[in-house]
């Protein structure tokens, strides 16, 4: 098939998939190039194998920062309109990682 799906690296991928109705789900990073490649064109759900783990962190994480906002808004590397909210924020799983980390000491 000769969609250009074949020319895209595995971020552009993922992007698809999020943006083609599979909304919040996060894959693993070790997710292969060729298994995103076909759960877009298959329209299949991911095995659970296949979703990363962070999804629990990203809300909580969301929620500390939505009462912390005041204090910590400026300091958050992402940006647009949905900056600050984990849940939904297009960023990488190392990208959350490293915000979560620095964090949860602060994380009740």
């Amino acid at each position: 098939m000769n969609d250009g799906l074949e020319n895209l690296n595995k971020s552009e991928l993922l992007q698809i998939l999020a943006n083609s109705g599979h909304g919040n789900l996060r894959l693993k990073v070790t997710t292969s190039r060729e298994r995103l490649i076909d759960l877009i064109r298959s329209e299949e759900t991911p095995d659970k194998k296949e979703i990363a783990g962070t999804a629990r962190t990203r809300l909580e994480l969301q929620k500390w920062i939505e009462t912390n906002w005041d204090r910590i808004g400026s300091q958050l590397p992402c940006s647009g309109p949905t900056r600050g909210m984990c849940t939904v924020y297009p960023c990488s799983e190392g990208r959350h990682i490293e915000c979560y980390l620095s964090a949860q000491k602060h994380i009740v």
